[in-house]
């Protein structure tokens, strides 16, 4: 993926030069804390209206690695920043450098240190968390659609002159209307928010400046959640066993990320990428994986499958095809030890997948789907290939098993039919070039246990979507 950044290098290393030595934590005696009398002007972002426009907003509490800013009149009061700032200060940063491993890269300090040293005109790494009512399209009669819950925009790292709508300086945004910190996942948005600000550094400093695949930094920040809570998010494990948009079954998850172009389906990408990163944690052993794909050379699937063969090279998924059919299948048969499930792990283990019933899908790159099999016949049958990147697995529960050289399987198993090509072309809009494949699929009817009904208002809570999908969609952040 290309980044529109690569051309401002020469800015970057200016930055670099000028900002060389300078960072310095502000810090004042543990634990202290002020409350400065500030107001400054920000400009902020109406998704609505699709343009920038400026607000007034007060500090409200400062401590030793970040502020926190209220827009006048959002009825957010001192006690409660001062909550923030401590929840961030004590826990969410700790655990993110610690659990990532970020808290001393190659002798150059922590990520946020090096983003420090960065941005523009701002040494002091403390990160700006701006509260005020973020415009979307929230309708409290239909809140099943979402809303935005915080983003991080990557023109702040510059100038004004480079962009005219940095703020210049580390931040990130928090909805204060419907959500706010009396949401139980405020601070779980915070820890997401950040990982995109880490990666973005990482990109600069690590990458030429090119960002990440959208896929993986948005697992990413799903696993900074994780790291941050320790709590699996139930949302996301129902939206993958409902799969409500029904859109899961016909083969849509992350990889090619928001293809479909619609709100609805974009929850199934978040809840497909949430589950491959807690797989790859589980079965790498470590979440410092994490910290390894963040600061990869590599933008696309290779500083997973990379970061992966570090810590667990015996288990041999240092190839993405193969990365993606155990995974594929790990959902399917779900193993209580093995690459084939989630290690028996609470909450996960009880991860299951809705077969299709029809005959052949269009398979886009990364997907795969799951057809009923019996023993009258061999599935695909002799001939069926069906897309040059197709490939075909049967897989049966128990005992577990994935079989890829007879795909003959016997009644109650699954064909598992995917696309292994790990290459996608998007438009400078962002849409996609590259066209989806043919898959066969066996076409049999779905026995009712394995079907599932729901609507998206049975999951547990309003989607929360990330902003910076929809900024790089409309020609920003991209």
């Amino acid at each position: 993926m290309k980044s529109r950044y690569k051309c401002f290098r020469t800015i970057f290393f200016a930055a670099l030069i000028s900002l060389s030595g300078l960072f310095v934590s502000c810090s004042t005696e543990s634990g202290a804390d002020f409350v400065p009398e500030r107001i400054e002007k920000f400009t902020v972002y109406d998704f609505n209206l699709d343009e920038a426009y400026e607000i007034y907003a007060e500090l409200l509490y400062e401590r030793n690695h970040c502020l926190v800013w209220a827009e006048i009149g959002s009825g957010i009061d001192t006690r409660t920043a001062r909550e923030i700032a401590t929840t961030y200060d004590n826990d969410i940063l700790g655990a993110l450098l610690r659990g990532f491993g970020l808290d001393n890269i190659q002798g150059k300090g922590s990520i946020m240190q090096i983003a420090s040293e960065i941005v523009y005109g701002h040494p002091n790494g403390k990160l700006d968390i701006l509260l005020f009512d973020i415009k979307d399209w929230w309708d409290p009669n239909n809140p099943q659609f979402g809303y935005i819950y915080g983003f991080f925009n990557d023109e702040d790292f510059f100038s004004k002159e480079t962009f005219p709508d940095s703020n210049e300086r580390l931040m990130i945004y928090m909805d204060s209307n419907p959500g706010g910190p009396d949401d139980p996942e405020f601070y779980d948005t915070i820890a997401h928010e950040l990982q995109h600000l880490m990666n973005f550094t990482a990109s600069i400093e690590f990458r030429n400046s090119n960002e990440m695949d959208i896929w993986i930094n948005e697992g990413l920040s799903a696993a900074a959640e994780w790291i941050y809570t320790r709590q699996y998010l139930q949302r996301r494990i129902d939206r993958y066993n409902l799969d409500p948009a029904g859109s899961i079954a016909q083969g849509n998850n992350f990889f090619v990320w928001d293809e479909r172009n619609d709100s609805d389906y974009l929850g199934d990408e978040y809840a497909t990428v949430y589950l491959f990163f807690q797989w790859l944690r589980l079965q790498a052993g470590t979440s410092r994986i994490f910290g390894d794909i963040i600061t990869s050379p590599y933008m696309d699937q290779r500083a997973v499958t990379t970061a992966f063969h570090k810590h667990a090279p015996a288990k041999g998924l240092d190839q993405w095809d193969t990365m993606l059919k155990s995974w594929l299948a790990a959902n399917h048969i779900n193993a209580p030890s093995g690459i084939y499930g989630y290690l028996n792990e609470p909450r996960l283990n009880t991860i299951k997948t809705i077969p299709t019933s029809e005959t052949g899908l269009r398979l886009y790159p990364g997907e795969g789907v799951y057809s009923m099999t019996n023993s009258s016949n061999q599935w695909p049958a002799t001939g069926q290939t069906g897309g040059q990147s197709m490939r075909y697995a049967g897989l049966q529960k128990s005992p577990p098993e994935l079989n890829e050289t007879e795909v003959f399987t016997s009644d109650g198993s699954v064909l598992m039919s995917y696309n292994i090509n790990n290459i996608v072309e998007y438009d400078d809009n962002y849409n996609v070039l590259t066209q989806p494949e043919l898959a066969y699929t066996t076409g049999l009817p779905v026995p009712a246990a394995a079907r599932a009904a729901a609507s998206l208002s049975n999951l547990s809570g309003p989607e929360r979507i990330d902003a910076r999908d929809i900024l790089r969609q409309r020609g920003r952040n991209k």
